[in-house]
């Protein structure tokens, strides 16, 4: 369930009504105010803006109802599913980055393993067994559980004697 974009459109149209409606309420008053203490001749044209202030007012009030009204008849939250394609959110970006980097995790792990299994048998340098478990990674070979068929692309032809002896493990 997420919120519903249409009721927090509705609740942002609601507030500015309602902003409105209190500006020129406090325009009104300061109206009303000036008009006591002015002259007759002023006094007309205060109320013309008096009158005109009132109905802004007004029509922003039967605004605001409408809105409110219109906001009843939404629900405050939706599932995903029902919610307009144009503004459905996508959570799939998210969740295939997670996977891309779970298969990361788990192939460094694989290949940290597999190095390590080497380093029994290479007495070299670790960069060099890491740099041979990526070259058999990368080869074309038919690996099998207990054998190994066709090792091809090896830098080294010892290289493929170590990956026949981890594949007998």
């Amino acid at each position: 369930m997420v919120v519903n974009r249409e009721y927090s459109n509705l609740t942002y149209q609601f507030k500015k009504v309602r902003e409105r409606i209190s500006m020129h309420q406090a325009k009104l008053y300061t109206l009303i105010e000036e008009n006591v203490p002015t002259e007759m001749e002023q006094t007309s044209q205060n109320l013309k803006q008096q009158m005109e202030l009132r109905q802004r007012i007004e029509s922003l009030q039967q605004q605001y109802q409408s809105l409110i009204e219109t906001r009843k008849n939404k629900p405050y939250k939706i599932s995903i599913g029902q919610m307009p394609e144009s503004t459905r959110y996508n959570k799939l970006n998210t969740e295939s980055k997670y996977l891309q980097n779970i298969i990361k995790i788990i192939c460094y792990r694989a290949e940290t393993a597999f190095a390590n299994t080497m380093a029994s048998c290479y007495s070299k340098n670790r960069d060099e067994i890491r740099a041979m478990v990526k070259s058999v990674i990368f080869s074309k070979a038919d690996f099998l559980t207990s054998t190994m068929r066709h090792p091809k692309n090896f830098s080294k032809t010892f290289h493929q004697k170590e990956v026949r002896l981890i594949c007998v493990f």
